[in-house]
Order: structure tokens, then sequence, then C-alpha cells
């Protein structure tokens, strides 16, 4: 029982819901591709005939099949017992590149959707998630090469505490400031992506003393452009949490890990639609915009088969 209990204390300690997407996940103006399980931004033009701005919509859905304890181990849920998750998520972009090229600033606006069975008792919620705001870089080194960075804030806006005993949370109750640095790189039709970065987190619950721990992570991609239209890509997704912490002592055992792998496919429609579809998932639900998958190796997490992520961008 162990094993279940330190998994469910990862995920409501640090989080609400099990939803992606690092993604993972934030959108990119400037860019054509983005490394993430989640978003994939399309490239914005700053033409006179465009107006710098953009819109997707994105949906995640996954049901977590196992827990993986603080050793490593894996174990099936019990029967009786299930999570599911499914995050719809607003992504409103600007490319700034009339006051600086490479500049661009957007918001995430998640509504979130939980349920949960344990024993024959059934708790669910759906509403808005944690919302979360950006501003970033990404200038062009050389003709193959773009490096540059982002820094997102998210709010605690999904709700966490005061729940009736039949409802779930479906946000982290603690803001995070997260920073990253980006590589871009496209050559002979084969495309390559790099995201590290690091997420701090504040304390939450309704005293604020709780503090599900920080984050280090990293997204490595690698894609193939079959034509003007299609392009499949791999990801290896890393992140290392450490413990969580309670008045400002540490809780052994909790701190979250996972190496996981996700597939997704970019489909540009034409100049200003793009459209992609994903196996794997984001922790956007978790009110965490990290790199997620599915897990090969780590601890205090679960993992699913069933993570399936889906949308379209526009650019306008």
């Amino acid at each position: 029982m162990r094993v279940i209990s330190l998994a469910i204390v990862a995920l409501f300690t640090a989080t609400s819901a099990f939803a992606q997407e690092a993604e993972e996940a934030a959108a990119e103006p400037a860019m054509a591709e983005e490394a993430a399980p989640a978003a994939e931004p399309m490239a914005v033009s700053s033409s006179s005939d465009k107006m710098g701005l953009t819109a997707g919509l994105r949906l995640t859905w996954a049901s977590p099949s196992q827990t993986i304890d603080f050793e490593g181990n894996s174990e099936d849920l019990p029967d009786g017992v299930s999570i599911t998750a499914m995050v719809i998520n607003l992504n409103l972009g600007y490319d700034l590149a009339m006051a600086l090229p490479g500049l661009y600033v957007g918001a995430d606006i998640p509504m979130v959707q939980m349920k949960q069975e344990f024993g024959g008792a059934e708790a669910s919620n759906f509403g808005l998630g944690d919302l979360s705001v950006y501003a970033g870089y990404l200038a062009a080194l050389n003709d193959m090469w773009k490096a540059g960075g982002q820094l997102r804030f998210k709010a605690a806006t999904g709700a966490y505490k005061d729940l009736d005993p039949d409802q779930t949370a479906i946000g982290s109750g603690s803001n995070n400031i997260q920073v990253n640095g980006a590589v871009r790189g496209s050559f002979s039709g084969v495309n390559v992506y790099g995201d590290v970065g690091y997420l701090m987190t504040m304390a939450n619950g309704e005293d604020d003393l709780m503090n599900p721990g920080d984050f280090i992570y990293a997204d490595i991609a690698g894609g193939y452009q079959v034509n003007e239209m299609i392009e499949p890509r791999l990801h290896i997704l890393f992140a290392q949490g450490s413990d969580a912490a309670y008045d400002g002592t540490s809780i052994d055992d909790t701190g979250a890990q996972w190496l996981g792998v996700s597939l997704d496919v970019n489909i540009k429609v034409d100049d200003m639609i793009s459209a992609y579809v994903g196996w794997g998932t984001s922790m956007e639900g978790q009110g965490l915009n990290l790199p997620y998958g599915y897990v090969l190796s780590g601890k205090n997490t679960f993992n699913s088969l069933t993570a399936v992520t889906a949308g379209v961008q526009a650019a306008l």
C-alpha cells in the first residue's frame, strides 16, 4: 500500500490532475514547432497582412494505469481504483517582432476535467485550471540554428481547497515560476529541438506551509520533414523534482522523477493553420508545464499507455 500512498501523495501535493502536456507546454509564436508533447505553435508572420496573433486549442486525455513508488518499482492500480483526466487548453499568443525580432508573449487557459474512483466511491470536478502567462525570445543564430529562452508564471487559480467530499482538486494550489533555455535546428529535412529549464514552486495549502518541491527538466526531440505538410517527431523527456517540504522540513522520498518518451505528428494545413496529434501526455492538468510522456523509468509518479493529445493552431 505504500506504493499507492506515496504516489497519491506525490500527485496531490504537487498537483491536482494527471492530464500532459511540458511540456510542456509553451507556445512560441516565433517558431513553427515546439519540442513538447502538448502545444505545437506555428510560425507567425510579422508582415502587414497578419496581426501577429496566434490562437490554439489543445485536448489532452489520460487514464493512469500504474503507480511508480519512491524506489522506482511500478505496480498496476488496484481493482476499483481509477483516475481519468482531460484538459482543454486555450493558448493565446502575440508576436512582438515589431519591437524586437524573436520576442513574443502568451497565455495558457486550461479547463480541467478530473474523475477518481476508490473502492466504489467516486469524486469528480470540472472547471478552470491553473492559468499561466509567459514571455520569450527566440533569435536566429544562422540559417540553421535558433536559440532563446522563456519565462513563465503560473497562478494557483484552479480549485484545490474547500472542496465537497465528491469533488477533486483541479489545481495544484501553488504558484510556479519557470525559466528555460531553448535551441532549434533545421537541416536537410531534419529538425532538432532542445529545452532545458528550472521550475520553482511556492508553498501551497491552506496554511501555506507545504511546498511540493522544485524541478529541473529537459526535452530533446528530433523530427523529419516528410513533405511540406507532415513532420513526425520523437521526444525524450526528463524531469527531476526535489523532495516536498512542510514548514521548511524536507519529507524524505517524496521527490518525483521520470524519464519518458512521446511521439507526435505536426501537420501544416496552410500558411495560417497547423494541427498535431500525439501519443503521450503533459503535466498541465497538474498545474505543471513540464514534459512528460510515457515513463520508461522514474519514481513517485504515475504512468499510462492510454494518453493522447490533439490540437489545432491558427495565425491571425
